[in-house]
């Protein structure tokens, strides 16, 4: 259910020195997803169970060999493309909803805004489960929310063969533009096309509070770029021992963190790609996109 505001957390931000304050959230915790608005435009079902989305704990296994969405250890909102005998399936044609309850942007308009979600594919779902999110304002009617919402953005939910049954949740973040925040109420919304099975532990929104502190923020730069084994930082002046560094993949997923370092953050294991780094300090965060080649 949604909650107000908890504390002060770090976004992403390509270009700008900036804090983030979390505004809304939703944990799943009461196992209650009643105020989102859950739409099924395929309108499939297989026998009496409709392919929505719904309060359920993560899915596993039971001893029967039958897939249970009841007997995980967390409470999560997921949707599933399951048969009434307890078998997942895919057919490739889902189209389902989840539209959250108005979130209260008043005094906070004009200001860029991060959704981090942590989430997960379901266990034996194949690899590239795609996640879209949608950004509405206060529809009158929610059965056009393909054409009354914006697609902000998107994310990718993988799991490998050799990864079948493990827990991997994780977070994954989501920009939205300052252009996009007109002030008053909006809905967030997750679009699931032609999936398996996706799982949301929780979701949160954060308003980006921009720094004028030019300071602080020319002090951290990357001393090359593209990065091969370790990312390095330019020597600067700011005790190390509150500041980490955070890095995330181009869909927005953490995939390293560490403590900052003159010696630098070991990268070697990531994949080839474009990445972000947030080195976060006491006074905020600095953003650093990097390559790994």
């Amino acid at each position: 259910m949604k909650k107000t505001l908890l504390y002060v957390c770090v976004c992403i931000s390509f270009t700008h020195f900036a804090t983030a304050q979390q505004i809304w959230n939703d944990n799943f915790n009461d196992s209650n997803v009643s105020d989102w608005t859950v739409i099924n435009l395929d309108a499939k079902t297989d026998g009496s169970e409709t392919n929505i989305w719904r309060a359920s704990r993560d899915i596993k296994v039971n001893g029967t060999g039958v897939f249970d969405y009841t007997i995980g250890s967390r409470n999560i909102m997921g949707t599933y493309v399951m048969r009434n005998n307890g078998q997942l399936y895919g057919d490739g044609e889902q189209d389902d909803w989840a539209v959250s309850p108005p979130i209260d942007l008043t005094g906070n308009d004009s200001q860029a805004l991060t959704v981090t979600l942590h989430a997960q594919s379901g266990i034996y779902a194949p690899a590239g489960q795609l996640l879209k999110v949608y950004l509405g304002y206060a529809p009158d009617d929610l059965s056009d929310v393909a054409n009354t919402f914006t697609e902000i953005g998107s994310i990718v939910l993988s799991r490998q063969p050799t990864e079948q049954t493990a827990d991997l949740f994780a977070d994954y973040k989501v920009e939205i533009d300052a252009a996009f925040n007109i002030g008053g109420e909006i809905y967030l919304a997750f679009r699931a096309e032609d999936h398996y099975s996706i799982e949301i532990d929780e979701v949160k929104l954060s308003i980006e509070r921009l720094s004028t502190n030019d300071e602080v923020k020319n002090q951290f730069k990357i001393k090359q770029n593209p990065v091969k084994d370790a990312l390095l930082f330019v020597d600067n002046a700011m005790s190390q021992e509150d500041m980490k560094v955070n890095i995330y993949s181009a869909n927005g997923m953490l995939v390293k963190t560490a403590g900052y370092s003159k010696e630098g953050v070991g990268v070697a294991s990531l994949t080839n790609g474009l990445y972000v780094a947030h080195v976060e300090t006491p006074e905020g965060t600095v953003s650093l996109k990097f390559v790994k080649n």
